[in-house]
Parts: structure tokens; C-alpha cells; sequence
């Protein structure tokens, strides 16, 4: 992954521009998220899954399957407590 990335609050839009399979995303929340996902919103091409990993106080990981074959964006979300 190339980040590329918006965030407002504990979300934000990642562009994919290369074919690596996990990228650091840098969130903005005030603590350690309790929940983050990550969602493709545009074809992936090999790609199939992702997944949210190694949440921390200001970063968490997305990492993908296998990588994408174009150029693809990522929409995620972190939040910290239920709900």
C-alpha cells in the first residue's frame, strides 16, 4: 500500500497505489482504539480481504490478503469503547 490517506476523528480514506499487503494508518482518537475495520470501496483485483491489526495509542495496521493488483481505496474506521 501507498497511503494516501483523509482522516476526520477516527476515520479516513486510504488510496492504494502499490502492491504491498499491509500499511501503518496514523488515527487521531485519544486512546488505544478497541475497534478498528477497514472496508475496499472500489475493485481490489486479486485482493479479497482485509483486515485490521496491531491497534496502538496513535496507529493500527490494515493489512490485505494478497496484494492488490490496481489501484484501489480503503475506507476505515477506529473507535475507542463499544458502541
Amino acid at each position: 500500500f501507498t497511503l494516501t490517506t483523509s482522516v476526520s476523528g477516527g476515520s479516513g480514506t486510504i488510496t492504494v497505489t502499490t502492491a504491498t499487503v499491509a500499511v501503518t494508518v496514523t488515527h487521531v482518537l485519544a486512546a488505544t482504539p478497541t475497534r478498528a475495520s477497514a472496508m475496499f470501496t472500489s475493485d481490489p483485483g486479486a485482493a479479497n480481504a482485509l483486515w485490521a491489526s496491531d491497534k496502538g495509542a496513535t496507529t493500527f495496521k490494515v493489512n490485505a490478503k494478497v496484494a492488490v493488483t490496481t489501484q484501489t481505496t480503503v475506507d476505515w474506521k477506529a473507535q475507542v469503547g463499544e458502541g
